[in-house]
């Protein structure tokens, strides 16, 4: 079980290892349970009273004649929606980048619980360009934004070999860097010299290791579908109420991205 959510109390909690095996507990349990119990099974955890009030005061947990149990549903899939339907049927492959700039949304307006993937983005940006990698469902692509979203402390084995040749450069600086050189591979020119940028590019297949390199990224200077469809779109998207729309867009990207595990590109931003 995944929960997500904005409040940031119970955002700080799940990452406590007592909460999310408490929610592991808890989406296994099929009756109410009473404090006495919940001790004994976790008698090695420390403040264990304090996290069960923070999951009863956050909405997670109910507690009702004093037992405890899981009060968020637990939702296993998309819930459906004609609406999402409607969407899935005009919404192509090639307005992929289009629908996610303009309607995505990273979190819900209100805490869910689920036990499937969500589609996740990640971004680098700047003031002159958004580089931005939309994973299907989990953060598993090694993709610049991708790396640049763990901290050093927490980033994934897979991302070793090229945290071994970039490290924990600040991502601004970094984006910077690498800016200049999509600067002289758009102009038709090659970079000035060979660099841990140049090279974290290629790693990632961003670039092509050729000389001169090219860019493999699809890179945007605008983006606009007809006036007609994004009417359509948005009308659909405005007759939802907030949980729904937030379903809709993510299931919209992941029927997007096909069998992708990752999508990335690039977005000059105007001057």
């Amino acid at each position: 079980m995944k929960i997500i959510t904005t409040d940031k109390k119970l955002i700080k909690a799940l990452k406590e290892p007592l909460v999310l095996a408490l929610l592991d507990y808890f989406e296994a349990l099929e009756t109410p349970v009473i404090l006495r119990e919940l001790r004994q099974n976790f008698s090695d955890y420390p403040h264990l009273d304090k996290n069960i009030d923070l999951l009863v005061d956050t909405g997670v947990l109910q507690r009702q004649d004093r037992r405890y149990q899981l009060r968020l549903p637990v939702l296993s899939d998309f819930p459906s929606s004609g609406n999402t339907d409607a969407l899935l049927k005009i919404i192509s492959k090639k307005e992929l980048v289009w629908f996610v700039e303009a309607f995505w949304q990273e979190l819900p307006s209100q805490t869910i619980a689920l036990s499937f993937p969500l589609a996740k983005q990640t971004v680098l940006e700047n003031d002159h360009c958004r580089f931005v990698t939309v994973n299907a469902q989990d953060i598993q692509s090694v993709t610049l934004p991708n790396y640049f979203h763990f901290s050093q402390e927490m980033r994934p084995e897979r991302f070793k070999e090229l945290e071994y040749v970039i490290g924990d450069v600040d991502p601004g600086f970094y984006l910077n860097q690498i800016e200049l050189i999509f600067e002289r591979l758009q102009a038709g020119q090659a970079p000035k010299k060979d660099s841990i940028f140049l090279k974290s590019l290629w790693m990632t297949q961003a670039i092509t290791e050729d000389q001169p390199p090219a860019i493999l990224l699809p890179v945007f200077d605008s983006l606009e579908i007809s006036t007609d469809k994004q009417r359509t779109i948005e009308e659909l998207l405005d007759k939802m109420e907030a949980s729904e729309r937030y379903f809709a867009v993510h299931q919209v990207v992941q029927q997007l991205l096909v069998s992708k595990k990752a999508f990335s590109y690039l977005i000059n931003k105007k001057e």
